[in-house]
């Protein structure tokens, strides 16, 4: 702390050579990306898509895309491959004072630092510790953003989950309350040999384990470390890595399949659920638990989805589901809410 000025700095090495990362810092979308969901710049009059060295320019600044928090200015005083340094601020925070120091370590490895000077009255420790929480997940959206370029869904599904696959909610588990519901469904109608499409850590596995012994159960996932989870999990299951649109499995394997949470990810649903239908005996079913909300939610959720690092596609209501399970062949489809943002839709294959 110098006076009422407070400083913040995060380093981090990145994997990715310095040119790479210069090429990015120079666009506005990447601005814009590594700091939601903590805040939005939204560009006032012709602000340029491209930074320069002495541009000025300035956005409505919100914090966490919601609160208005004044009109933020930027200005550039120095930008070149060895990093860049603004002067900024806003009515509230007047001194915002970021420098960005890039420092090649070898042919694919750059020390990236933020250094910010903060001043703001009264309010300086708390922006401050605002502004700590910010560029750590700063720099943890650049690395998604490096680690995810070039990627399709179905990569960028398989990375995020391979990085998600220790954390705590993760081992917690989402959908247990959707998961007791989905079981009880399939229990009742005496299935024998399920396997659980996109099966990620095994927590839907398990309950059906310990619910029902001697029940034969596979599960298969994109992302290696889930199928290792899953493996330590419920060892007598039989647990493969694979891609929903093109199974490892002989026609007519299971009695019943399931998918949870995971339809949302799939580029090609159409093409996942004709996999289901194929790899299903004659009077199997199929069960869908997945995602949804209002009309203007879902909008809302696949205009934001596609922003996120973590591959989701889109999300489907109950109708269209169902009409998508109708096109792969099942029947005797019906559906039913389970919470006001998650549904169950369940189908029969009756064909030869």
């Amino acid at each position: 702390m110098k006076g009422s000025t407070m400083i913040v700095q995060k380093t981090s090495v990145f994997p990715a050579s310095r040119k790479t990362i210069f090429e990015k810092l120079q666009k506005l979308e990447t601005l814009q990306y590594i700091a939601r969901p903590f805040a939005t710049f939204e560009p006032i009059g012709d602000t340029a898509a491209v930074w320069e060295e002495e541009g000025e320019s300035s956005y409505r600044f919100r914090l966490f895309g919601i609160i208005p928090y004044g009109t933020h200015t930027i200005r550039i005083i120095r930008f070149d491959q060895t990093g860049i340094s603004s002067r900024e601020g806003n009515e509230h925070v007047p001194v915002w004072n970021h420098d960005i120091k890039l420092v090649s370590l070898d042919d694919d490895h750059t020390q990236y630092t933020d250094r910010v000077e903060i001043h703001a009255g009264r309010k300086t420790v708390f922006v401050w510790m605002w502004a700590n929480l910010f560029y750590a997940q700063r720099q943890r959206k650049w690395l998604r953003l490096l680690e995810d370029t070039g990627m399709d869904d179905k990569q960028k599904s398989r990375s995020y989950f391979n990085r998600h696959s220790n954390t705590i909610i993760n081992r917690n588990g989402y959908w247990s309350y959707d998961y007791r519901i989905t079981s009880k469904i399939l229990m009742r109608r005496n299935v024998k040999n399920l396997i659980d499409i996109g099966c990620g850590n095994g927590a839907f596995l398990a309950m059906i384990h310990k619910a029902v012994p001697g029940i034969k159960l596979s599960g298969m996932d994109l992302s290696s470390e889930m199928v290792a989870q899953s493996r330590q999990r419920i060892p007598e299951a039989d647990i493969v890595e694979g891609d929903a649109e093109n199974m490892p499995f002989a026609a007519g394997t299971f009695d019943a399949v399931s998918c949870h949470m995971s339809i949302h990810h799939h580029p090609h649903p159409e093409k996942s659920l004709a996999e289901m239908y194929r790899i299903l005996e004659n009077n199997g079913t199929v069960l869908i638990n997945e995602l949804t909300g209002p009309k203007l939610l879902r909008r809302f959720m696949n205009w934001w989805f596609t922003k996120l690092p973590t591959g989701d596609h889109a999300v489907y209501s109950r109708a269209e589901m169902e009409e998508m399970l109708r096109k792969a062949g099942f029947d005797h489809i019906c559906s039913r809410l389970i919470t006001p943002f998650t549904y169950v839709c369940i189908g029969r294959k009756t064909g030869a």
